[in-house]
């Protein structure tokens, strides 16, 4: 289904009980590359980040737990989800 270490850092938290989980950056359906690029240099092309899976995985984690995402540009998923400005994250800490 093409899920990521993002999704199973998600799916662990839920696993352990975690009742708030605080996401720093997603970047998914604004870029596909990525800090690891260069271990993956025999790719003929690169994979794309965000997936109809890992959106529906998302949305439901949403729903089973509160997740706020800290971001500039809030997405059009996961209507249970807290977007949250940078810089409002910052100044709020």
């Amino acid at each position: 289904m093409g899920f990521c270490s993002g999704t199973l850092a998600l799916a662990l938290a839920v696993q352990l009980g975690c009742q708030k989980i605080t996401l720093l950056g997603l970047d998914w359906l604004e870029t596909n590359q990525s800090i690891y690029d260069a271990d993956y240099e025999w790719r003929a092309n690169q994979p794309t980040k965000h997936s109809t899976h890992k959106i529906r995985f998302l949305t439901h984690i949403s729903e089973i737990t509160q997740l706020s995402v800290i971001h500039d540009r809030p997405r059009e998923f996961g209507e249970r989800i807290t977007w949250i400005n940078p810089l409002d994250f910052l100044t709020s800490s």
